[in-house]
């Protein structure tokens, strides 16, 4: 779930602006996500994580920027931590040096 490149220091000021008095490598993993999502959201690239029940499993897939990705996870943070990466990649590509 780890950003990079621009997408890392675009991610940091965003959240020193916005959060000046909360430390961000503190927070569980569910809060890490909710901060980048918010982030992305921001910056138009969008997340979307989405129950699903196929035959005899219930668990979460995702999407970012529409684009739906067939992989399902056991749980909805494990499927966010996934589109972060996802949109992470997405992110770099748009915003290139």
């Amino acid at each position: 779930m780890k950003l990079t490149g621009k997408c890392k220091e675009d991610f940091d000021k965003w959240f020193y602006d916005n959060y000046p008095y909360k430390e961000f490598l503190f927070y569980s993993d569910n809060f890490k996500c909710t901060y980048i999502i918010e982030f992305f959201d921001s910056y138009g690239v969008y997340l979307c994580i989405t129950p699903v029940f196929p035959i005899n499993k219930y668990g979460f897939s995702y999407s970012v920027d529409l684009k739906y990705y067939y992989d399902i996870f056991n749980t909805r943070t494990e499927a966010a931590k996934a589109a972060i990466i996802k949109a992470n990649e997405i992110y770099n590509d748009k915003h290139k040096l």
